[in-house]
């Protein structure tokens, strides 16, 4: 066919010759009629040797136009001797087999191969449509041969070349006709394409291709039904959905409802029943999705509605421990009876993975809650794994609130707090000198051999920064009482002496005593005192003053002599009372009111425990 531009001044005979194979012919065109359409020249065959042609002469009437040519299959047939085919590897050209594509007057097939499966050579043809995009039947025709493979592999690339289907054909069979490989969709873009292999359990051959239109092009896009949601896991999930064509399978997701979906999921099989996985999600999270399905021409279906899904949470599980209350109960510090507290939780997880931070939160008298990391036991994740986190008994007093949480990745989860419970200190006084065993400790500051709190000879009391005092007055008839610390007592008056007192201020009365006698008092620290140590006292009338003191050789302890109405008594009276407010006044720095490095107050005070098993 050929195309100009049509003029009344043009020739009416432009001479069109065309040289196919075996022979030429010359056409003549009227140039003055059917400009700007393609116009006839007739049928050739054509054995694309290099020699054929269509040539214009300007022999004519008047002006000739020389325009394009367009060659166009005949009935969509592409021969082994046409444009449209090439060859890969070693191929022979034969005539000796009949019923080949163009028998008996012209043409030849190729053959390659052999009995032991073929040498990797190809054959292929392009596909050459003859109406445009569309669907085409697919049809093959070879020649009669008997020693042919019976399983020649044709492979139809279709659409795009995105796509393609082998047919094994039995070439021993239906030589001389058209063998049909199927029904397929072509776009027409130069990648498609119908190839030939030699592995086979014979020789092969290749001869024709036809491409016979079988409707348009699929305007209309997949229809998804059935969507379901299964395999639910802390991170995974697999989507499932049908549609009525093959298809494409696209997840689109996030975490906001309504996107943007800043996710997607595309596997690359086109089928009907599509399941899609989405990995790496997110422990306990809420994810929106939608659902695209496009087909091999280019339609896009989608899902109607938004749907979503939740991520399983992590299990927080508790152990069974003894009750609260009795555990309470059952821990009360006394001399000779430590008191650890021990939190439980048990940790589920069903992927056999340890969380990322497990931790115990306790608020004690509304002070805010601390963290306290917990530690792992023995065991398995998927059977529930023992956290516990150990703690003086002594370090809990007051007011309790406690919960625990832990982590894992993005996700956390914390357990709601507790009820509130109160720490009540039953008062245990074992050497019954006033001061309770919790406050006096099991440590043996004068190295008697005997604990302080079952010491009857001394009373131990508890100063600045975790540091003691004793006081012994065993040498004499008297007794001790009301013995405390004064470091926030309204007593202590202003215009302190320009010391700093390393163990606090201590007051007590000595009762009893012969009125105006002394009465010796040895103190014992837990620490040595400086050389350049001071005792200071207060009297009644608000007057600081110092007082005499021996010491032993360590530094540890001194002793007083105290005289009824006279020096060390601040009453000034002689009454049989001694009382004694005072303290060693040192140049060292004071460190009233220190806590332990976790913020909980260091282990001098009452006993107290959560969900606790007492050991």
């Amino acid at each position: 066919m050929v195309w100009y531009v049509a003029k009344s001044t043009y020739a009416t005979n432009a001479p069109f010759t065309i040289t196919y194979s075996g022979g030429a012919d010359t056409v003549l065109v009227n140039q003055t009629q059917n400009g700007g359409q393609w116009v006839s020249l007739g049928t050739y065959f054509f054995a694309d040797d290099g020699t054929e042609n269509v040539t214009l002469s300007d022999n004519a009437d008047a002006f000739v136009i020389a325009d394009a040519v367009r060659f166009v299959l005949i009935d969509g047939i592409v021969d082994n001797s046409d444009l449209g085919f090439s060859v890969v590897g070693e191929w022979t050209s034969a005539t000796k087999l009949p019923d080949y594509y163009g028998y008996p007057d012209y043409g030849d097939y190729l053959w390659a191969g052999n009995k032991t499966g073929g040498t990797g050579a190809t054959a292929t043809w392009d596909v050459e449509l003859t109406d445009g995009p569309g669907f085409y039947k697919v049809s093959v025709r070879y020649p009669t041969g008997s020693k042919l493979a019976t399983n020649a592999q044709y492979t139809i690339n279709y659409y795009k070349g995105e796509y393609d289907t082998t047919v094994e054909v039995d070439q021993t069979k239906n030589g001389g006709q058209l063998v049909n490989l199927g029904t397929y969709a072509f776009a027409d873009d130069g990648t498609e394409n119908v190839t030939l292999s030699d592995k086979a359990n014979k020789w092969v051959v290749a001869d024709a291709v036809k491409f016979v239109w079988d409707g348009p092009p699929d305007t209309t896009p997949p229809v998804i039904t059935d969507v379901g949601k299964g395999n639910v896991t802390y991170t995974s999930i697999t989507i499932s959905w049908n549609t009525d064509e093959l298809s494409d399978s696209v997840v689109k997701y996030s975490t906001v409802e309504g996107g943007p979906y800043t996710y997607e999921s595309k596997p690359d099989d086109m089928v009907t029943s599509h399941g899609v996985s989405l990995e790496n999600l997110t422990y306990g999270k809420t994810y929106y999705f939608i659902i695209e399905s496009t087909d091999m021409y280019d339609n896009t279906g989608r899902s109607q509605d938004e749907y979503s899904f939740n991520t399983k949470g992590l299990s927080l599980g508790w152990t069974d421990t003894d009750d609260f209350t009795n555990g309470v109960n059952d821990c009360k510090w006394s001399c000779g009876n430590s008191c650890d507290v021990e939190f439980r939780v048990k940790y589920f997880n069903e992927l056999n993975d340890p969380p990322t931070k497990m931790e115990l939160w306790i608020d004690m008298d509304n002070n805010g809650y601390k963290a306290f990391e917990m530690v792992p036991g023995d065991g398995d994740y998927r059977d529930g794994k023992i956290y516990t986190y150990t703690r003086d008994g002594r370090d809990f007093k007051g007011t309790i609130k406690y919960r625990f949480s832990f982590s894992k990745d993005e996700f956390i989860a914390t357990g709601e707090p507790t009820a509130n419970y109160e720490y009540v200190n039953d008062i245990v006084d074992s050497d019954e000198d006033g001061i309770d065993d919790l406050e006096e400790g099991d440590g043996d500051i004068d190295e008697d051999g005997i604990s302080d709190c079952e010491d009857d000879d001394t009373t131990v009391l508890s100063v600045n920064g975790g540091k003691s005092v004793a006081l012994d007055i065993s040498n004499s008839s008297a007794t001790l009482s009301g013995v405390r610390a004064l470091s926030d007592d309204a007593s202590v008056p202003a215009g302190e002496p320009n010391v700093n007192f390393d163990f606090g201020l201590v007051g007590f009365t000595i009762n009893g005593v012969s009125p105006g006698s002394s009465v010796p008092v040895t103190i014992t620290y837990s620490e040595p005192i400086p050389d350049n140590a001071e005792y200071w006292k207060f009297n009644n009338n608000g007057q600081w003053y110092l007082i005499d003191f021996s010491r032993s050789a360590d530094n540890k302890t001194i002793t007083l002599t105290l005289t009824d109405g006279g020096e060390g008594d601040s009453d000034n009276e002689a009454n049989g009372t001694i009382v004694d407010p005072g303290g060693i006044g040192t140049p060292s720095s004071n460190n009233v009111g220190a806590e332990s490095d976790d913020g909980l107050p260091s282990s001098a005070g009452g006993c107290f425990i959560g969900t606790a098993a007492r050991r």
